[in-house]
């Protein structure tokens, strides 16, 4: 381990050096935890190394990272955070980066985050010369909120105590001097996105070279990039009408919570490699010398086309979503990622015909059982598709949705709203009522852990219902096409 810590610090760009870290780590976890059994400073120090850079994914190493921090300062359900805790935690570079980089995934340090989140909101309001010294802090804490979308269960003299900050940064903002300022701000992010006061674009107009350091790149993701994507969403391309009810309230669902978030690509690999993982039989029927066009439909928020586009450069990509602010999200990350190859356009896969298009590939994941007849997205897809072009589905399994049917039917038996506070309210009861404490330990489902994926996954998205591959085999074959087998994922 310490020869390829070496080697990536001193070739920190060789993704294939930070994969090889990511395997390394996963090689001394224990298959249960995901997390090494031991707590090292070799395995720290990687860890931050790997966190530095954008070449991986980094929730692959959330678990470990966790692990590595609970372990160091003996962080349990009932660890009360403290002054000299809140201040070793501030100047801890490994925390810091966890915070900032993933989505945290484990009961026990949800609890712990929300206890510190709460401890420095009443510092704050008490002893302002502290919350300075802890900037950083409730900096990283701000930017884990912003990454699980707050999703944490918050009391009421919290609401009104952040409801009182905001309301007199709204009278007092100077963007003069955003130093009196970032504070305050910072502590508001903790709890509520930050691009959704009302002063926002006050906060947007002062100029980044103004913002301290250590705030710049919070104020960045947390301002300017939700503002950004709904100047983006403005411009994106439509076709067809979006009139059936089932489509329209998945569009209004995604377009209120985009999913997935995602903040790096991670590993992308070759259409072909992809294809060939699936069937090592597999060849292109096509010229080498013909430009792949390749669909995505109900692409979300573009993490799976801009893979499919990096992976293949050659290729002409079109990304599909009934959700704007979705497809805005996945064309900023295109620009950021200088990805050029992937257009994103709005529209209805029931309406694919009206494009006048067809492709060679069509990468459909995630997305038939929200229709109310899976089989008519299927049939839309298999006009679309090249004769000797290849149809990539993948869709809810009943039998590995068991455990989630299971919180359906809590949800509905205690008569949740579909709501972000019933949504917290939920999540609440689960982490804290004894009775689900073993279901939590087998649950082990990382997207019940921010509010986008816990909507998508778990709870309140429209006609989405589980299924099996044995109908989408027999459709394959009735319409003419070869089913070349399927596999069984969460």
């Amino acid at each position: 381990m310490e020869v390829l810590l070496v080697e990536i610090q001193e070739r920190p760009h060789d993704r294939l050096l930070h994969e090889e870290g990511v395997q390394l780590l996963t090689d001394l976890s224990d298959g249960a935890s995901g997390r090494p059994a031991i707590q090292s400073q070799l395995i720290s120090d990687l860890l931050a190394t790997l966190f530095e850079h954008d070449l991986i994914d980094h929730q692959e190493i959330a678990s470990c990272a966790i692990g590595q921090l609970k372990r160091r300062y003996g962080i349990d359900s009932n660890t009360a955070p403290a002054e000299p805790l809140a201040q070793s935690l501030a100047q801890d570079n490994l925390f810091l980066s966890t915070l900032r980089r993933i989505i945290n995934i484990d009961p026990e340090f949800e609890i712990f985050l929300r206890q510190a989140r709460r401890f420095l909101l009443f510092h704050y309001q008490g002893e302002r010369a502290l919350s300075r010294r802890l900037l950083p802090l409730i900096e990283a804490l701000a930017q884990q909120g912003f990454n699980n979308e707050y999703i944490l269960h918050e009391e009421e003299d919290e609401r009104r105590a952040v409801h009182e900050i905001e309301a007199q940064l709204e009278q007092t903002f100077n963007g003069d001097d955003m130093r009196d300022s970032e504070l305050p701000l910072l502590v508001v992010g903790m709890y509520r996105p930050l691009a959704s006061l009302p002063f926002v674009h006050r906060i947007e107009d002062v100029a980044i070279e103004t913002i301290s350091k250590e705030a710049r790149a919070a104020m960045t993701r947390m301002i300017r990039e939700p503002l950004e994507e709904k100047r983006l969403s403005r411009r994106i391309p439509s076709f067809g009408t979006i009139t059936r009810p089932t489509s329209e309230a998945v569009r209004a669902q995604y377009e209120e919570h985009p999913y997935p978030r995602w903040f790096t690509l991670g590993r992308t690999k070759a259409l072909e490699s992809r294809l060939k993982g699936l069937g090592s039989e597999f060849s292109w029927p096509f010229s080498s010398a013909e430009r792949l066009e390749i669909l995505v439909p109900g692409c979300g928020t573009g993490r799976h086309p801009l893979s499919i586009a990096a992976g293949t450069p050659d290729a002409r990509v079109l990304a599909l979503d009934l959700s704007k602010a979705s497809l805005a999200y996945g064309q900023r990350m295109a620009e950021k990622l200088q990805i050029r190859n992937v257009t994103f356009v709005h529209g209805d896969l029931l309406e694919l015909s009206t494009l006048g298009k067809r492709f060679h590939h069509i990468d459909c994941i995630g997305v038939l059982h929200h229709l109310k007849d899976p089989m008519a997205g299927w049939q839309v897809l298999d006009q679309v598709l090249l004769p000797g072009g290849t149809l990539h589905v993948s869709v809810y399994s009943t039998v590995a949705r068991m455990h989630i049917e299971f919180l359906r039917n809590e949800i509905a038996r205690l008569q949740i709203q579909p709501t972000i506070a019933g949504m917290k309210a939920f999540r609440h009861r689960l982490l804290n009522d004894e009775r689900y404490r073993l279901f939590l330990q087998y649950l082990q489902i990382k997207d019940f852990f921010s509010l986008r994926a816990a909507f998508e996954i778990i709870c309140f998205t429209p006609a989405s219902t589980g299924t099996s591959s044995r109908k989408y085999g027999v459709s394959s074959t009735t319409s003419g096409s070869d089913f070349s087998g399927s596999g069984c994922h969460r």
